[in-house]
């Protein structure tokens, strides 16, 4: 099997991550992670969303698994929370990083701090082939991932808030991924 690089590897040093962020992010080839995470989603107008963005449903305890497959072009990142899946499709062009589910493209900006990756949206647009159109931000979806060391080796921490400015939190989830192959 070929090995691509990382999308986070054209706006990263590794050497500035935890060694297991780095080689959950920053490395050649597939990657796969399990472990078990809280999944927190309110109730009223921003859970309403949230279900129809097919976001995660609430738990205490839900298992996840996460799949990256990297190819010349980007990653697929498939998540998998008890037995609802989603993917989502990364690309780094023109300096920034893309997450791309169906017509939403997201711009995150991720920077490194005290070894930790962090990821925040920038802006959003709805795609149709080459047409772009902006959504306000208002309605676009606040983005803010970080991913640290985990308590053991192979493991990191992750903690993923989605919100918008109209509804407030829409999803939060948080948990520890164990690496594996």
């Amino acid at each position: 099997m070929l090995n691509h690089h990382s999308v986070f590897t054209a706006f990263l040093d590794s050497e500035l991550l935890d060694a297991d962020v780095a080689a959950f992010h920053c490395s050649a080839g597939p990657v796969l992670g399990h472990g078990l995470f809280v999944v927190e989603r309110r109730s009223g107008l921003g859970n309403w969303i949230a279900h129809l963005l097919r976001l995660p449903s609430s738990g205490p305890r839900v298992p996840v698994s996460l799949s990256i497959i990297r190819d010349c072009d980007g990653e697929t990142w498939t998540r998998q929370f008890g037995s609802h899946t989603f993917s989502t499709r990364h690309t780094s062009s023109d300096g920034w990083l893309t997450e791309r589910r169906g017509i939403v493209r997201v711009r995150l900006l991720a920077e490194h701090r005290s070894g930790a990756l962090i990821l925040r949206s920038v802006d959003t647009t709805l795609g149709i082939g080459r047409i772009r159109l902006k959504v306000p931000r208002q309605l676009s979806p606040n983005i803010c991932a970080e991913v640290s060391g985990g308590p053991e080796r192979y493991s990191v921490n992750v903690t993923v808030d989605v919100a918008n400015d109209l509804t407030g939190s829409l999803v939060r989830y948080y948990g520890v991924l164990k690496i594996g192959t």
